[in-house]
């Protein structure tokens, strides 16, 4: 951006177009990064415990460019999410306590997740015959924990919990590792500020010998 923003300023009127060109390009990319990154926090929250964290964070990068991300093809964010509000809704708000309406939003919620990632990793047919095998866990998982919330017996809910932790915190190292079928590990974030940027602009350089 801030290279972007020097040619915009720049005093040659061809480079100044050239970069006008590029502005709409450069914004969709910054945000399928933006998506990328704030990805693999809310995943880092999720291996803190962080879940309503999680959640949030997780929503906000499907909403960056609509599910998408840098290298995120098959729905990843919203299985992630989808994982985050098992967990916050197990451990935060104790199953939804005993009302009815608040399960079945809790379930609508995670299940319209669920159905949007299908979407985009139905026709991937590398991964298999259950599609992607996050997805594939999580729907599992999903379907005992209704039935054992049904069931009310506390003990094998907390137990099933548990076991879902489990779950999420190797899913959610694989997805930071790079393994497949997630995209290959992000590089490092550039920490330079605006200022170290600019010396390496050519006529900084040139100002500077």
């Amino acid at each position: 951006e801030l290279y972007l923003g020097q040619a915009l300023l720049f005093g040659d009127s061809k480079v100044r177009r050239t970069a006008e060109q590029n502005l709409e390009g450069c914004y969709q990319k910054r945000l399928l990064e933006t998506a990328r990154y704030l990805w693999m926090d809310g995943l880092e929250q999720l291996l803190k415990g962080e879940y309503a964290t999680a959640v949030e964070t997780l929503n906000l990068a499907s909403t960056k460019y609509e599910g998408w991300g840098w290298g995120i093809n098959n729905g990843d964010i919203w299985i992630s999410e989808a994982a985050a509000r098992i967990l916050n809704y197990g451990y935060n708000t104790n199953n939804g306590g005993s009302s009815k309406t608040k399960q079945q939003h809790f379930f609508a919620e995670v299940e319209q997740l669920m159905a949007k990632a299908k979407e985009r990793y139905k026709d991937a047919t590398w991964l298999g015959q259950n599609g992607h095998p996050w997805a594939f866990e999580i729907t599992n998982a999903l379907k005992e924990y209704r039935k054992l919330l049904k069931q009310n017996d506390k003990n094998a809910v907390a137990s099933g919990l548990e076991d879902f932790k489990k779950q999420t915190t190797v899913w959610c190292v694989r997805v930071v590792q790079g393994t497949v079928p997630f995209p290959p590990k992000s590089n490092p974030r550039n920490s330079d500020d605006a200022e170290a940027l600019k010396k390496r602009l050519p006529w900084a350089q040139q100002n500077d010998q």
